[in-house]
């Protein structure tokens, strides 16, 4: 599978319970393959308390045997989680819809909430 940063930008999400996990991806300079993305792990209720949060440029690393991966570079986060900063595309449902797994081989699926250009 060879992805382009064009195919996943926008806001992504996942929700499961009470916990939302936002993907947000948007282009840095249009026509450039790097993007600003930001990575926030949250709880809505009571309080919209973030758990975890990474922000920083992004490109797709895409080779022949492995799974595009999602290369962060100048990462600034909360705090060290692997699980969190090590991701991968794992395939495309629909156009609308994006399994990522995770550092730890978990694989959620995201749905996209809209495009953000530039």
């Amino acid at each position: 599978m060879n992805i382009q940063l064009q195919q996943i930008l926008g806001t992504w999400r996942h929700v499961n319970g009470e916990i939302i996990i936002d993907f947000n991806i948007r282009s840095k300079n249009f026509g450039e393959e790097v993007t600003k993305a930001m990575f926030t792990i949250y709880k809505r209720v009571p309080d919209n308390n973030i758990l975890y949060e990474w922000h920083g440029e992004i490109s797709i690393i895409n080779s022949e045997n492995e799974l595009p991966k999602i290369q962060i570079n100048e990462i600034h986060k909360t705090e060290d989680k692997p699980e969190y900063e090590n991701l991968s595309i794992w395939m495309f449902t629909t156009p609308n819809e994006m399994f990522i797994e995770l550092g730890n081989g978990d694989r959620i699926l995201f749905n996209k909430l809209g495009t953000i250009f530039s």
